[in-house]
């Protein structure tokens, strides 16, 4: 079974020799590949950039020969590709040339010039596939609406992000229409990605929690109030993407990805194939909840892989043992990779999970 079958049949439900793996930002700040590349391009230089773009997309699955590469990007390629300029700092903040909190900076969105402007996207994609060919899966991505539109908002990272849900409680008709246009603009970079090549496509919902002020329980759902309120300003625009990727490309997996939330459970009702979950929630515990037609994808806390070998098999292993036997499960990290991450320790649990004794009973 190659890597792609492995992770495609994981998408589907279908029987696999075990769990596919592949990490949330794989590509990046823990490979010393990655580094030595840094010191040479900006982050913008290598996002923006095809050959650099896939160079370091095909890093961790040189070294580490994971069963999905995902391509080196950014969530906010979009409003970049919208007109926003884009800027990242070496402390971590991002900048973008103007926030759109005001009617007239709105206006200045080239909503028609999505498509154009990504096509350093669309190149990127088509090197990787040419080195990759079918051997491993390949995975596009793009930002929810309300995570990009925070960004959009602030004019970059802020400590709050208060801006957009002023204007979703304020103006509740002009949210709508702004979030349409999004939703149609993060939908068309999805299809780009799949026009050239992606096998699956995920969509992150980094900043759902911004809707949900209290924690509740990791098997409860969340207030009646709150969902409501997550419903109108991300989940249903999370819908309407999945809906025209659908019309575009219906059998492409879509995996969906809840950070810190339990706003998870909403995304099951709507067409999403594979829910990536956040370490906090327990997979023993939600298993029962999640319809067996639809795939789980997670949920190590990243945290361990800056641990011992020894520390991140056992927390594998616990994490392993609550869900073998369950059809379409994809082993990942509750969140990204952190920077601090041991090569040692990536290597011993990817180790571990090819030869976890897998059941394929259920």
């Amino acid at each position: 079974m190659t890597s792609r079958t492995r992770f495609l049949n994981a998408c589907k439900c279908l029987d696999v020799d075990h769990p596919p793996i592949w990490f949330m930002r794989q590509a990046g700040r823990a490979l010393p590949e990655y580094r030595s590349l840094r010191e040479q391009y900006s982050f913008e230089q290598l996002i923006f950039t095809p050959a650099l773009a896939a160079e370091v997309t095909l890093q961790p699955i040189r070294r580490f020969r994971f069963d999905a590469a995902i391509i080196f990007s950014d969530i906010l390629i979009i409003p970049a590709a919208l007109g926003q300029q884009l800027k990242f700092s070496d402390s971590g903040g991002i900048k973008l040339s103007f926030p759109v909190n005001k009617p007239f900076l709105m206006r200045q969105l080239q909503w028609r010039a999505i498509h154009s402007n990504l096509l350093f996207l669309f190149k990127t994609i088509k090197l990787v596939k040419s080195e990759i060919a079918n051997e491993f899966a390949l995975i596009g991505f793009a930002g929810s609406p309300w995570t990009i539109g925070n960004f959009m908002f602030e004019g970059g990272s802020s400590p709050n992000y208060t801006q957009l849900y002023h204007f979703f409680q304020t103006n509740r008709h002009a949210f709508d229409s702004f979030m349409q246009k999004l939703s149609c603009a993060v939908a068309d970079t999805l299809i780009l990605q799949i026009e050239a090549g992606v096998d699956a496509v995920q969509i992150f919902d980094s900043l759902a929690s911004l809707l949900n002020p209290q924690t509740p329980s990791q098997t409860e759902p969340a207030s009646t109030k709150n969902l409501s309120i997550y419903e109108a300003a991300s989940g249903n625009w999370i819908a309407k993407v999945i809906s025209k990727v659908r019309a575009h490309k219906k059998d492409v997996p879509i995996i969906v990805y809840c950070k810190d939330t339990e706003f998870w459970q909403w995304h099951l009702k709507v067409s999403l194939d594979v829910i990536s979950l956040p370490p906090a929630v327990d997979l023993g515990s939600v298993k029962p909840l999640i319809p067996p037609n639809i795939g789980i994808q997670g949920n190590l806390d990243p945290q361990i892989m800056t641990k011992t070998p020894a520390d991140a098999i056992q927390a594998t292993v616990q994490l392993l043992n609550k869900i073998n036997g369950r059809k379409g499960y994809i082993f990942n990290l509750g969140h990204g990779l952190p920077p601090e991450s041991k090569i040692e320790t990536i290597e011993a649990v990817i180790t571990q999970v090819r030869e976890f004794k897998w059941r394929n009973s259920q």
